[in-house]
């Protein structure tokens, strides 16, 4: 039996339901570029980008928490063939404080993208006419690192920092996944669709959201952030900004999993090329609240 709701799937993600747009939009003029749209079940502030309202995107609150694996998680990891410690993806663990952002609460979809590349003749996708990958609602992939900042700047909008989408995909709990700490409390939950490789993948918002209404943070697809790649978090900024200073300039940090893998705790990071377009990467944007004075990143003390 086919249910109604996947029949009217294509329909609704092309006018935008799949964004909770069925609120009053009233524009704000604190957030320009932006309309309200509802307060979700988190209690957060929903808007719609102006530029395209089907882009929804979820006010996060200010906080601080501990970003990184645990120690004991780095020390029981198999030793890099590349390099002396065990810890260079993802530690050492330190106190991060965030502002209050937005962030997109599904990945940018084909359709979204290609209403940028209307407006401005930027290059297709490496994967437009492949049907595995190019359907409206699916997220978009085949995007370079600079793809993703192109369609940032047009709309406003900004690559997440590392600790900005870790920060978010955690929604405020401690464990590995935001189901707890086993992936099976993931997949119980609903949270993660995991595919074969000769299967299809599944468009953005099926899964169920974390605790602050964002979606697909786990699997899906790996998601493009500004960093630039170092191998463990030593002198790293604590206030959240994206460390783009030194390491390995040629590459940028990926966050959050694929769908053709396992599911990745809420710390993982994996370093890609930033001029490769892979079927496994797309992108979550921001939008910075404006502030009037910008204070100076402090970083983390090495050990």
């Amino acid at each position: 039996m086919i249910h109604t709701s996947r029949l009217l799937l294509p329909f609704l993600c092309a006018i935008g339901l799949l964004s909770s747009c069925s609120s009053v939009r009233t524009p704000n003029p604190e957030l320009p570029g932006l309309t309200f749209l509802r307060n979700n079940d988190a209690g957060l502030a929903e808007y719609a980008l102006n530029k395209d309202p089907t882009v929804a995107l979820v006010r996060l609150p200010a906080d601080t928490f501990v970003m990184g694996a645990p120690l004991a998680v780095q020390q029981a990891r198999p030793m890099p063939l590349d390099h002396v410690e065990a810890n260079w993806y993802d530690g050492p663990q330190h106190s991060v404080t965030i502002r209050c952002f937005l962030i997109a609460k599904t990945p940018i979809t084909n359709q979204q993208y290609s209403r940028f590349r209307e407006a401005t003749g930027h290059r297709a996708t490496r994967y437009s006419t492949d049907v595995r990958w190019s359907r409206d609602c699916q997220p978009v992939v085949g995007v370079s690192h600079g793809d993703a900042k192109t369609y940032c700047n047009w709309a406003g909008l900004y690559l997440p920092s590392e600790a900005q989408w870790e920060y978010a995909c955690r929604a405020g709990t401690t464990t590995a996944f935001w189901t707890g700490d086993t992936a099976q409390s993931l997949r119980e939950a609903g949270a993660f669709n995991e595919r074969s490789a000769e299967s299809t993948r599944q468009p953005v918002g099926q899964n169920q959201p974390n605790p602050w209404g964002l979606l697909d943070t786990h699997g899906s697809v790996w998601e493009w952030c500004e960093d630039v790649w170092h191998e463990t978090y030593d002198g790293a900024p604590w206030d959240g900004t994206p460390r783009i200073d030194g390491g390995c300039q040629i590459m940028r940090v990926t966050r959050g999993g694929s769908d053709d893998l396992p599911p990745f705790p809420s710390w993982s990071r994996c370093p890609r090329h930033s001029e490769v377009r892979q079927p496994d990467i797309g992108f979550r944007p921001i939008y910075a609240i404006p502030r009037a004075v910008s204070s100076s990143p402090g970083t983390v003390s090495g050990r």
